[in-house]
């Protein structure tokens, strides 16, 4: 299982608090039995939520709960 906390911050471009969440974006953990499948969550996630590469914090991926990489704004994953 994968599985990746998502979580994001202001953009300082949009005159948004940097060190502060998204006002109305909640932490969420979403969870896929394929990296494909979570990368379609991840895009769905940013899309229902109006997230841009602004808002974004590198989030870890876990696969079975051991840290295989990071997921850039573009869905790429990292360190694998």
């Amino acid at each position: 299982m994968y599985s990746i906390t998502i979580k994001t911050c202001g953009n300082p471009d949009r005159f948004q608090d940097p060190d502060k969440p998204l006002m109305g974006v909640p932490a969420i953990v979403l969870e896929s039995e394929s990296i494909e499948g979570l990368q379609s969550l991840v895009q769905d996630f940013q899309s229902e939520n109006f997230i841009g590469s602004g808002n974004w914090i590198n989030p870890k991926v876990l696969h079975n709960g051991a840290v295989v990489g990071v997921m850039s704004f573009n869905c790429k994953l990292w360190g694998q």
